[in-house]
C-alpha cells in the first residue's frame, strides 16, 4: 500500500489519512520491510492516542530534540483520532524547526483535522481507507427523519460505553466523511436538478469543523445532518 505513496529519500513531515488504531501499524511495518527503521531502536518512536494533548506533544518534542543514538535516521508514527488545539500548537513549533535526518508521520482521520498551518508544512498523503459505515450511510438517507433520529441515539449510545469521548468523535467523522462522499457523488450526477445538495454538502464540513471543538456537542451535530439531508 505504501510502496506508490512515499519516495526513496523521505521528506521531514506527514499527513497520512488512514485509521489511526490500524494504519500506524501497517505504516511501522512498510518501514520495517523496507530497511529504514529498526523496530527496536530508540531512534523510534511510536505511539497511539485516543486525544492528543499538550503534555503528550511535549513528550514528543522532548524526543524529537534528542539526537540519534545510532547516527541513522529517526522516525516518529503517532496515530490520533483527536488533537486539542495546545497540542497542535506544541507540534507545529516542532515542525518549524524540523530535526536533522528526522522524519515525522502523523496518521489521522482526515486532513481536515489540524490546522491549515500544519498542513502546509507537511507532504499529505491518504492511506488505502474502507468505508466502514458505507452501508449504515445509505440507510441513513433512505430513512425516515425519526429513523435517521433513532440511528443516531444508536450510534452515541453505543461510542458512550467505549473508553473515551474520542472514540465518539471518531466514529461521528467517519459517519461525515462516508455521508459527504456519498451525497457529493449524487450532485454531481446532475448539478441542475440536485442544487440543495450543494448546501447539504456545506453543512456536512461545517459539522466536521464543528466536532474539532472539544465542548461541541457530538449528538447534536449528527441529529442537525438527520434533519437536514
Amino acid at each position: 500500500m505504501f510502496e506508490d505513496l512515499f519516495p526513496t529519500k523521505l521528506y521531514h513531515s506527514y499527513i497520512v489519512e488512514g485509521d489511526p488504531t490500524t494504519t500506524p501499524f501497517e505504516l511501522r511495518d512498510y518501514l520495517i520491510s523496507s530497511g529504514r527503521i529498526n523496530s527496536d531502536s530508540p531512534d523510534v518512536f511510536f505511539e497511539l492516542y485516543e486525544a492528543l494533548d499538550m503534555d503528550q506533544s511535549h513528550g514528543i518534542r522532548e524526543w524529537h530534540t534528542l539526537a540519534s543514538s545510532s547516527g541513522s535516521s529517526r522516525v516518529c508514527i503517532i496515530g490520533a483520532k483527536n488533537i486539542n488545539r495546545e497540542a497542535e500548537q506544541s507540534l507545529l513549533k516542532m515542525l518549524e524547526e524540523p530535526g536533522e535526518n528526522t522524519h515525522f508521520f502523523l496518521v489521522i482521520p482526515d486532513k481536515s483535522n489540524v490546522l491549515p498551518t500544519i498542513l502546509s508544512r507537511c507532504h499529505v498523503v491518504q492511506a488505502e481507507k474502507k468505508d466502514k459505515y458505507g452501508s449504515w450511510v445509505d440507510k441513513f438517507i433512505s430513512a425516515s427523519i425519526k429513523e435517521r433520529l433513532d440511528m443516531v441515539a444508536l450510534v452515541v449510545k453505543s461510542a458512550e460505553n467505549a473508553d473515551t469521548s474520542a472514540t465518539l468523535r471518531h466514529e461521528a467523522l467517519n459517519i461525515l466523511n462516508s455521508l459527504e462522499g456519498k451525497i457529493f457523488k449524487k450532485y454531481k450526477q446532475d448539478i441542475i436538478k440536485n442544487k440543495n445538495l450543494e448546501w447539504v454538502v456545506g453543512e456536512i464540513i461545517k459539522s466536521k469543523k464543528y466536532l474539532r471543538n472539544p465542548g461541541s456537542s457530538v449528538k447534536m451535530l449528527l441529529e442537525h445532518i438527520a434533519l437536514v439531508i
